[in-house]
């Protein structure tokens, strides 16, 4: 029997992975989930419930309990992203301690780990340089407490792989896509355009990638991803304001001429938090999304292409079906 035990399994990529496994044959699919957590993503989906918080070891038990023959993955997708200081604390409980925890499970059980990283978490040295697997990894470089989270649990993955442990470490871009119930940068840009509340746009650029060619990519490395390697998950660079008018157009909306300097708008970040009334937008546009659409996104996936079969969404393909599913899921 092949095991798939996926962390953050309610979450935007998580339910995703679930949708893409549950018809695979000889297979079991065990979603961890904070008690009391929203649940809807899961709903009708072929996936045993297992409660449990990550940074606590004992709560875990239960998901692990493997026949020695069982063929186990562990796909490590919770994490908390924040981008206040104030909130350290818990971050890191989560994201570091929970990654060791659900490191050593894995050991127990012999297991093969994916561990789902950023691609945030590489250094720029400068505006649109490329990106790679060898690229610069450098905790003192960064001031972002989520980058600097991944990047520890990173080095604690590694230190286990050195140790004897199957694991292998992912980057994906900017995920995107359809059954996103917490509404990420793309499907809450998307919303305010639908609500007439977006009007202007930024210059700035990242990769967008939709969140089932992630899953896809993911499920394909559990079986030919090699022992201790890691793979950049992207699609492509695109402004944002291109991406917006692309949205705008298939809504059959006016396009955004309004493109805001990056530097302009994070000089007058803290008045808008503070005076406007929309504070969606002001969480779109926040210090950190500005400071990754101002270096961009220039991220070479080849090493994951010559891996496996990896051919992502038509961009427009993907932004259409996300509209679809936030206007069923929104009553928009």
């Amino acid at each position: 029997m092949n095991i798939f035990i996926i962390s953050g399994a309610n979450g935007f990529l998580g339910n995703n992975i679930i949708r893409a496994l549950q018809n695979k044959e000889n297979t079991q699919i065990r979603a961890i989930v904070v008690k009391n957590h929203n649940t809807k993503p899961l709903e009708g989906l072929k996936a045993d419930i297992y409660y449990a918080l990550v940074e606590n070891y004992e709560s875990l038990n239960d998901a692990f309990k493997v026949k020695e023959s069982d063929n186990v993955f562990v796909i490590h997708c919770a994490a908390k992203v924040y981008i206040d200081d104030k909130k350290l604390d818990s971050l890191m409980d989560v994201n570091v301690n929970g990654t060791k925890n659900m490191l050593e499970h894995t050991k127990k059980v012999n297991g093969r780990f994916i561990f789902v990283s950023s691609s945030s978490v590489f250094y720029h040295k400068r505006k649109n340089e490329i990106i790679n697997e060898n690229s610069l990894i450098d905790l003192s470089k960064t001031k972002s407490p989520y980058e600097k989270s991944k990047i520890i649990a990173g080095q604690l993955v590694d230190s286990y792989y050195k140790d004897g442990l199957d694991a292998v470490t992912v980057y994906p871009s900017s995920i995107f896509g359809p059954y996103d119930y917490k509404n990420m940068f793309v499907e809450t840009m998307i919303n305010e355009i639908i609500k007439g509340n977006l009007n202007a746009s930024i210059t700035g650029s990242y990769d967008f990638v939709d969140v089932r060619d992630v899953s896809d990519a993911i499920i394909k490395l559990c079986d030919k991803g090699e022992k201790g390697e890691k793979y950049i998950i992207s699609n492509k660079e695109i402004r944002v304001s291109l991406l917006m008018n692309n949205v705008c157009e298939l809504l059959n909306k006016k396009k955004i001429k309004f493109i805001c300097n990056n530097s302009v708008a994070s000089i007058f970040l803290p008045f808008y938090k503070v005076f406007s009334k929309n504070k969606t937008l002001s969480s779109l546009f926040n210090k950190e999304s500005l400071k990754v659409l101002k270096y961009g996104a220039n991220l070479d996936n080849s090493k994951l292409k010559s891996t496996i079969d990896f051919v992502p969404h038509d961009l427009n393909q993907s932004l259409r079906e996300t509209i679809d599913f936030l206007r069923k899921y929104n009553n928009l």
